[in-house]
């Protein structure tokens, strides 16, 4: 393909723009629908210390060595944990702290 401005390139091939648009937000969809399953289930695991069964001390090194995420994902996701862990409210029962899209997409991870 020619070399051409975004203008000119959306007036001669605006099927080819709109297919790369729609299929990005698709991929991005799907991939907070795994970074949510991933927090879930990590979520799961610091909360029953199920890392501690491989020898980790922490969420953080797990996340680092078993699930080889670099040290700035781990910490992004392990914060993210921490945030979406239930909390006790003054006797009743446990609830989840929503956490909105926005913040979702600041802790993106490549899986």
């Amino acid at each position: 393909m020619p070399k051409m401005t975004r203008h000119q390139l959306f007036k001669i091939h605006p099927k080819y723009v709109r297919d790369t648009l729609n299929s990005t937000v698709e991929k991005s969809d799907e991939l907070l629908a795994k970074e949510r399953e991933l927090i879930s289930l990590l979520s799961l695991i610091d909360q029953n210390r199920l890392y501690l069964r491989y020898g980790f001390r922490s969420l953080r090194p797990f996340c680092i060595k078993a699930l080889k995420l670099s040290r700035t994902q781990a910490q992004r996701i392990v914060t993210e944990v921490r945030r979406t862990q239930t909390t006790f409210d003054s006797g009743l029962k446990h609830e989840q702290v929503k956490v909105s899209v926005i913040e979702t997409k600041k802790f993106s991870v490549l899986i």
